[in-house]
């Protein structure tokens, strides 16, 4: 008709999903990365596994319930490991702590971070909370040789490893939030394999408040992250530099931007500041 100028569907609008996890409205992180509005189209599916090459994880919290497929421990130093032996098929995290200064349980941190249970009226909300957790232990008291994180990996994509073993189902995703400025050709050529594999690997691009590259971040392989704050700009910790890829909320503990009488760290599994 040349009465109507044009015709549109009448769209039905929905409110954006929101969870019963006591800790997620604390969960500013969650709020700037618009993960709540993504939760309407995806929250993940149990048929990604996500390998979290860390520190290993705590399987007895109730966050990882029904979430965990088969890990392993990389550490090949027994005095590092903090767990009396070498490599071994138990990836808990044991700690990382050096005489009295505390256990981060890092790799139990990020994997919650990753996919905790959700909606389940307790601890907090993980981002793609039905996906599935490989947790790989390389990080230990003294940190992670090299070697150990390239068998870690190695595991994680269903390769032959220094285990002997491999797992029913590679992952999908590895994570590795570490590293350090040295390069490795080794590990760069290993990269190169898991890429033709169409395994995606993210990696945090460090917290030297540097621009000088940092690995793995560094390889051109892999997803490097470095962090914002509750602002969006850059933390003050978080390095920087061509080498980066895409940023994320990364936490800071000395402020709280957004006046929730807290401060702005990433709320973790084990929460310390509620």
């Amino acid at each position: 008709s040349e009465n109507i100028e044009y015709a549109e569907p009448d769209y039905i609008q929905k409110k954006c999903s929101v969870r019963n996890d006591i800790y997620f409205p604390f969960q500013w992180n969650l709020f700037n990365l618009n993960v709540p509005s993504s939760w309407n189209i995806s929250s993940g599916s149990d048929t990604v596994i996500i390998a979290v090459i860390d520190t290993g994880l705590k399987f007895d919290h109730p966050e990882f319930t029904g979430k965990i497929v088969q890990g392993y421990d990389f550490i090949s130093e027994p005095e590092s490991g903090n767990d009396g032996d070498g490599i071994d098929p138990d990836p808990d995290d044991s700690g990382d702590a050096i005489s009295s200064s505390g256990n981060s349980y890092h790799g139990t941190h990020i994997a919650g971070i990753i996919a905790a249970n959700t909606n389940n009226a307790e601890g907090i909300s993980g981002i793609s909370y039905n996906c599935k957790i490989m947790p790989i232990r390389a990080l230990g008291r003294y940190g992670g040789l090299t070697s150990d994180v390239m068998e870690s990996v190695k595991f994680a994509a269903g390769l032959d490893n220094s285990s002997g073993i491999k797992p029913v189902i590679a992952a999908k995703i590895i994570n590795m939030s570490f590293g350090s400025e040295f390069y490795s050709r080794a590990f760069e050529e290993l990269l190169d394999t898991i890429d033709d594999m169409n395994i995606t690997v993210v990696c945090a691009g460090g917290n030297e408040n540097s621009q000088s590259i940092f690995y793995p971040a560094g390889y051109q392989q892999v997803i490097s992250v470095a962090a914002v704050d509750y602002d969006n700009k850059k933390t003050f910790y978080s390095n920087y530099g061509s080498y980066i890829d895409i940023c994320a909320p990364g936490g800071d503990m000395t402020v709280d931007l957004n006046k929730d009488n807290y401060p702005d760290g990433i709320m973790e599994v084990f929460p310390k500041s509620i």
